[in-house]
């Protein structure tokens, strides 16, 4: 450098001061320049600041330059290695003040990561190169983030959990921190670092700073979901696979499932997916699962597992009601079935009513059965054969005294001559105080 400024002493003024700054130089004075000292100079408050996302940073240049006219007027750069580059007032984020003599300000705004720079203040004069200096101010654009400490057990309930609210630089000042839960503050948390208890419900933590309350760090949370992979109807015998899906944070450590029950819910298995091979009526029913983290531990709601099947084989039952009696048909499916009657006599069989009940009046004889029907499948009940009426056979007072002391609790199994189905049949003996009902009734 000393012999470099030899030479500069060889030139004329205007191209001394040209060869001076073209060192780059934070701050020189040049010694006899017209019988007086004159100086050129920028100094800053900080050689580094940092900033939250969101916020606002105002940059202090102080300068001095000599007397001249005119007078240089002040410019702000921002230096990305190895680019240069001006800042624009027609920026609405760019914002450049002078609230007294020899001190300039840059105002940035509405600050994102992208203006991480350093940040420098130069001057233009009309006969000189832009003026510049060594070193600027380097600003670092940081978020808040919220870690979590891992307790021994992870997701142990009531366990204590320590949060710390952190950033990717040293805030100023040294600032007051705001903890929320669930977007509510924590009001016995002040400081970086918050003590919270482990919790089985859904839970949310995010970290501010005081006079940017509104610049929270995105939450650490628990949001869990439970889904079937595959889609459409799901039919038994089929393959079914469901999956847990969280947007916890921090990251889920375990997954657990359960099968949603009266007494207690069942533990199915863990991990992220539970599936299921050929499927039965079975496994239909309620499912959910359990994401564990650092915080605690959460359900999802539950998922509807609908698997469909055709009608298991009827059954027929009869009520006796007067000189009538009323078939019921009852078959087991998914999604419910049709029922149809129909009557048998000899080889011709034609249909004989609709609905789950058939009531067969008296002087009505055959064989009936019932079907049953959805979109999967048919189902076929067993005949139920009817003969006209039902037998009464009077006897005296005495005899049917004699008979309830004697014979009230008898059956007797008979092959009915009449029977138009060739099924057997038992005789079941029931006494009122003067006569005796016979019923059929399968066996």
């Amino acid at each position: 450098f000393s012999l470099s400024l030899a030479l500069c002493k060889q030139l004329t003024l205007k191209e001394l001061v040209v060869c001076l700054f073209s060192y780059d130089l934070l701050s020189l004075c040049v010694t006899g320049v017209y019988g007086k000292d004159s100086c050129w100079s920028v100094t800053y408050v900080t050689q580094s600041t940092c900033a939250l996302i969101g916020s606002s940073v105002d940059i202090r240049g102080y300068y001095t330059f000599p007397d001249q006219q005119p007078t240089p007027q002040p410019a702000w750069y921002a230096r990305l290695h190895p680019q240069v580059k001006e800042l624009s007032h027609a920026d609405d984020r760019v914002e450049v003040f002078s609230h007294r003599a020899n001190v300039n300000t840059l105002r940035l705004k509405h600050l994102t990561e992208s203006d991480s720079a350093e940040y420098l203040l130069r001057f233009k004069a009309p006969y000189m190169i832009h003026t510049d200096s060594s070193a600027g101010v380097s600003l670092s654009v940081t978020g808040l983030k919220v870690n979590v400490d891992s307790p021994a057990v992870p997701g142990s309930e009531g366990q204590t959990v320590t949060l710390s609210c952190s950033s990717t630089c040293t805030l100023p000042y040294n600032p007051t921190y705001i903890w929320y839960k669930n977007r509510q503050r924590v009001s016995h948390c002040t400081s970086v670092s918050c003590s919270v208890s482990a919790v089985r419900d859904a839970v949310s933590y995010s970290c501010a700073t005081e006079g940017h309350e509104n610049l929270l760090s995105p939450p650490v949370c628990e949001n869990t979901r439970a889904l079937m992979v595959s889609s459409g109807e799901r039919v038994e015998g089929d393959s079914v696979t469901l999956t847990c899906s969280s947007e916890e944070n921090p990251p889920v450590l375990t997954y657990s499932w359960f099968k949603q029950r009266a007494a207690a819910d069942t533990l199915l298995a863990t991990g992220q997916n539970y599936s299921i091979s050929n499927i039965s009526s079975q496994h239909s029913g309620l499912y959910y699962c359990t994401a564990h983290n650092q915080l605690g531990q959460h359900n999802s709601t539950t998922t509807l597992l609908d698997v469909l099947y055709p009608p298991r084989v009827p059954s027929v039952t009869d009520r006796v009601s007067g000189d009538a009696v009323t078939l019921l048909c009852y078959s087991d499916s998914n999604p419910i079935s049709n029922y149809s009657w129909y009557k048998k006599t000899g080889s011709d069989v034609i249909l004989f009513g609709n609905g789950t009940n058939l009531t067969i009046a008296t002087g009505t004889s055959g064989c009936f059965y019932c079907v049953v029907q959805n979109q999967f499948g048919s189902s076929n009940s067993s005949e139920w054969s009817f003969t006209s009426g039902t037998v009464w056979v009077e006897f005296t007072a005495l005899l049917s005294t004699c008979l309830m002391r004697s014979y009230s609790k008898t059956s007797v199994t008979v092959h009915t001559p009449e029977s138009l189905c060739s099924d057997v049949y038992s005789i079941g003996s029931h006494s009122t105080i003067n006569r005796v009902k016979f019923t059929f009734s399968r066996l």
